[in-house]
């Protein structure tokens, strides 16, 4: 690897991390407390939170997005990380499930 390889690599890594924390600083500015009750309430209990995990994955077809919706969330405070496990949880089957169906 030359050097080009590894500053290309970090600076895509510091875009990464420059845009969780927009998203993080711009759903506390702008979700408040009303998103938060929604989402403990839509993942107060383990399966509720496999079925929106799942829902949304199935919504967006993608569960890398989710991940990134999901540590936005809770590194603005709006979710706890124990909840939002259960909804990571739901995405990974339909992630292998879609990738087996596209390369079947």
């Amino acid at each position: 690897m030359d050097i080009f390889s590894f500053v290309t690599l970090f600076g895509g890594l510091a875009f990464f991390l420059y845009g969780m924390r927009l998203l993080s600083e711009s759903l506390k500015k702008t979700a408040g407390g009303k998103l938060e009750k929604l989402l403990n309430k839509a993942t107060d209990n383990k399966f509720k939170g496999l079925a929106v995990g799942a829902i949304i994955t199935i919504a967006i077809q993608s569960s890398s997005a989710m991940t990134v919706m999901l540590v936005g969330f809770v590194n603005s405070g709006s979710s706890d990380p124990t909840s939002e496990r259960h909804s990571r949880r739901g995405s990974c089957p339909l992630q292998v499930s879609t990738a087996e169906i596209m390369f079947s």
